[in-house]
């Protein structure tokens, strides 16, 4: 068998998108923060805002993202290579 395994292929496309969700999210908490923070302000009746609020947000975000790569990545190394090329 020539190439590289179904997992491997997974390995390298799961680090690869995890590290951009990551990056996204940290630039993403404090501006929504900031934001959260203003809008809030202008109410009668005020909440603050929590650390877990953001953690459960991320969490959920890298979680779907996270399936969702591996379900296009598997996708994409079961597929065969001929079929796309016939195409091109």
């Amino acid at each position: 068998m020539f190439g590289a395994s179904v997992r491997a292929i997974l390995s390298l496309i799961t680090k690869e998108f995890t590290w951009i969700v990551i990056a996204g999210y940290g630039v993403a908490i404090p501006l929504a923060w900031w934001a959260m923070d203003r809008w809030l302000s202008d109410f009668a009746y005020r909440i603050s805002l929590s650390a877990t609020m953001f953690a459960t947000g991320g969490s959920v975000v890298i979680g779907l993202a996270l399936i969702t790569i591996w379900l296009q990545a598997a996708k994409a190394a079961r597929s065969n290579p001929l079929e796309s090329l016939k195409t091109e």
